[in-house]
């Protein structure tokens, strides 16, 4: 009886996929849209940055945040996304070698939390 069901479920949905490609009701997505996009941006400029993390405040503006082998913390900031400024070295209280990666989030004031898990907790 199980199997008899079994059959019945996937003979109905193969049927079913079968009839809605034939008549087209399953919608076509296309891998590329038509939108143009622009060069890619390296933030970093240094070839050694990972983890970013970005997020936008209030008032539009793009915060990016991310950690480089090297230096530690990298910070830059665009109001639009297609100018940026220079990345600067931040210092925070949390390690760039902590277990979990740093969160941040904007609440609906635009206010930037930063959440992130220590030793110590």
């Amino acid at each position: 009886m199980v199997k008899k069901i079994y059959s019945f479920r996937t003979t109905s949905l193969l049927l079913l996929l079968l009839i809605g490609g034939l008549f087209g009701f399953v919608p076509q997505d296309h891998a590329q849209s038509d939108q143009t996009w622009s060069e890619p941006i390296n933030l970093s400029m240094s070839g050694a940055g990972t983890n970013p993390s970005v997020v936008v405040d209030n008032n539009g503006v793009l915060h990016v945040l991310w950690i480089d082998k090297f230096e530690g913390y990298k910070y830059v900031e665009s109001p639009g996304g297609l100018t940026w400024s220079s990345p600067v070295t931040m210092n925070y209280p949390f390690s760039i070698k902590q277990a979990a990666p740093t969160v941040f989030l904007t609440d609906t004031n635009g206010v930037i939390h930063i959440l992130w898990l220590d030793d110590k907790t």
